[in-house]
């Protein structure tokens, strides 16, 4: 209760008095909200009017002018934790028609939407840090709220300047995943698409679960994952064991000694580039809320790829030196490996993730080819000086209405007399803290150029050369091989690689670059169909008739049933017919068959509650191996 007390205090100091600003017009968007007489609240929102004027970008707007770029209701309520105790609110709000529906439209040149955020930067005296990591975020290639400064009048008063920005949602020009319907609970459907966060649990009403995530230094640390979209309350049973059963396999896997093994490693759940740029921006601004709030993750369904993804990047009013806390003003360290020691921790995984050589590998990569670009100083100096010159007089007359300049406003660091020495402020912890990274990220590199992911190998050969899957190396001792299956062996000599198998096969293989002993670098996983039982068969190929599936349900609990055909072909006669349950480990759960079948169609109910004396939830591989025939595929088993 003593920090609250200082800081209602500090925020009364602030509150004195509020002079009205002789406000005409502006070169920015002008935003009206009129609550005719309303108050606005935390929640629930509240109905009001909204109008927009904007003439154009270079454009005088004048409040006198007609509304063109919007005129119509709202619902509107005050969002964000801390930043509530300011006397400067941001506000959350929805476009509604006459009926207090969603309605979408386009404001400022933004893609049509309904949900909508006015950020009022006010702890940030640049008003900049938001708009400037979202822009490098989307330098990078990655998809971050649109931003656009704008002035707002509320009920007849001038506020400042605002941001007008996107809220985070599922939508073909926000987060692009697909849409998740209370119909689908099985099957492809059902894997995607999903968005998390890990943030603060005030004001929450979509719910959520703790996971077992484990402390990177031993101990436990609970992360709460909520439900960003769909909502708790749109989940199905179906859908909320899915997602969770998701995140603790990605948990486990990270956790566990074989996180990089060539299959079933973390780079086959998560979308690893996308986890590099969010650390490279959150380390870039060293965000102290960086990984442990306000952190978002999205996964798409399987037949859109699948992995996890982290991102989109949101809330750095506290970053870029910003903080007076946990280090936060200090140029130097890794704020991913900063313990606080709260309530909020950085999951493990993000600390085990940059501690992982592969990871780290690829973070020099990326870091590197960013700094002569997007990421040069000279880049994003010249993005501050044009985007301070554009917003000149607006920005003079927020301080004339909330005068914090040379004033102390939690949890302020560096305190300047003018804006412009904000400005200096801002500009030259970012160059140090550039340097800082680069002093602490090897300039050399390993590089593999691989080949085209999706390029599936059906010659039917025993050899390949490593040129078939590698196209450049930078820095690299070596390229190992491997194959996902032991019905299947490898090994390489000369630049060679030679797969020889006990039966028709149908392969995933991958490479592992290595250097200095460490692993460094990974290959996509190739497709490998081939017919070779031996170095001198060559030409036997996969009868298309045999076949192996997955009937209902999947995912399941506890049983589900597994069928497969063996054709009336010689083939079947050489072996019996054996169908095997892996885990992703590799290690054997349970023998469904094994025997000799004759032609026909059969069904094998598997009953995950008694094999291997009861499973976990997870991913599993089931296999079958028929003559020359030998295919597996996954399920999905969730308690």
């Amino acid at each position: 209760m003593k920090f609250l007390s200082i800081l209602i205090l500090v925020f009364l100091s602030a509150q004195e008095f509020f002079p009205q600003v002789n406000f005409t017009s502006s070169n920015l968007p002008i935003v009206v909200i009129n609550t005719e007489g309303k108050t606005i609240l935390d929640e629930p929102k509240i109905n009001a009017f909204m109008g927009i004027i904007f003439n154009g970008d270079g454009i005088i707007n004048y409040i006198t002018d007609p509304f063109n770029n919007y005129e119509g209701k709202i619902g509107i309520e005050i969002r964000g934790s801390s930043s509530q105790l300011f006397p400067k609110k941001q506000y959350g709000f929805e476009t509604w028609d006459d009926d207090g529906e969603d309605l979408d439209v386009s404001l400022l040149g933004f893609p049509e939407e309904s949900d909508w955020i006015l950020s009022a930067p006010y702890s940030d005296k640049t008003l900049l840090r938001n708009v400037l990591t979202y822009k490098i975020a989307n330098d990078l290639g990655r998809y971050a709220s649109r931003t656009k400064f704008c002035e707002l009048v509320l009920n007849g008063e001038y506020m400042g300047v605002y941001i007008l920005m996107e809220k985070i949602k599922r939508d073909k020009n926000r987060v692009n995943i697909k849409k998740l319907e209370a119909e689908d609970i099985a099957g492809d459907k059902l894997t995607g698409g999903y968005i998390i966060k890990i943030d603060k649990q005030e004001g929450t009403v979509t719910g959520g679960w703790n996971s077992p995530s484990w402390n990177y230094n031993n101990g436990n640390r609970k992360v709460y994952y909520q439900y960003e979209y769909p909502s708790g309350d749109d989940l199905t049973t179906e859908q909320i064991n899915y997602i969770q059963s998701f995140i603790l396999n990605f948990e486990t896997v990270l956790y566990g000694s074989g996180s990089d093994k060539p299959f079933g490693g973390y780079y086959d759940i998560i979308d690893i580039d996308s986890f590099i740029d969010f650390f490279i921006v959150n380390e870039t601004a060293k965000n102290v809320d960086g990984y442990r709030l306000s952190t978002f993750l999205y996964k798409n369904r399987e037949s859109e790829g699948g992995k996890l993804n982290l991102g989109p990047v949101w809330d750095f009013n506290l970053a870029y030196g910003n903080a007076n806390y946990d280090d936060g003003w200090k140029t130097e360290g890794w704020e991913v490996f900063y313990d606080n020691n709260s309530y909020w921790r950085t999951p493990f995984w993000a600390m085990k993730l940059m501690d992982n050589s592969i990871f780290k590998n690829r973070f020099a990569k990326r870091w590197n080819e960013l700094r002569s670009t997007v990421l040069s100083s000279n880049y994003l100096n010249t993005f501050i000086d044009s985007t301070t010159s554009d917003f000149e007089q607006a920005r003079i007359r927020n301080f004339e209405k909330w005068n914090v300049l040379d004033s102390a406003v939690w949890p302020n660091y560096f305190v300047g007399e003018t804006y412009e020495e904000e400005i200096d402020y801002l500009k030259d912890w970012l160059i140090n803290r550039l340097n800082w990274i680069d002093e602490n990220v090897s300039q050399i590199y390993s590089s593999v150029e691989w080949k085209n992911e999706d390029e599936i190998y059906t010659e039917n050969k025993y050899s390949f050369s490593v040129n078939d899957f590698v196209s450049n190396i930078n820095n690299v001792d070596s390229v190992t091989f491997f194959v996902n299956t032991s019905t299947a062996q490898i090994k390489t000599q000369n630049d060679s690689i030679y797969i020889t198998a006990n039966s028709d096969y149908e392969v995933l293989l991958r490479g592992i670059a290595w250097r200095d002993n460490k692993k460094v670098d990974f290959s996509p996983a190739y497709l490998i169909k081939n017919g070779i039982t031996s170095v001198e068969e060559k030409t036997n190929t996969i009868n298309s008739e045999y076949s192996l599936s997955q009937n209902y349900p999947n995912p399941f609990n506890p049983t589900t049933t597994i069928s497969f055909t063996i054709p009336n072909v010689e083939d079947a006669n050489f072996a019996p017919s054996t169908l095997k349950v892996f885990d992703v480990l590799g290690r054997e759960v349970a023998t469904l068959v094994n025997e000799y079948k004759s032609a026909g169609t059969y069904k094998v109910e598997f009953d995950a509650s008694s094999a291997g004396g009861g499973l976990s939830s997870g991913i599993y591989f089931y296999t079958i191996t028929s003559g020359k025939f030998f295919a597996t595929k996954k399920m999905l088993l969730i308690k």
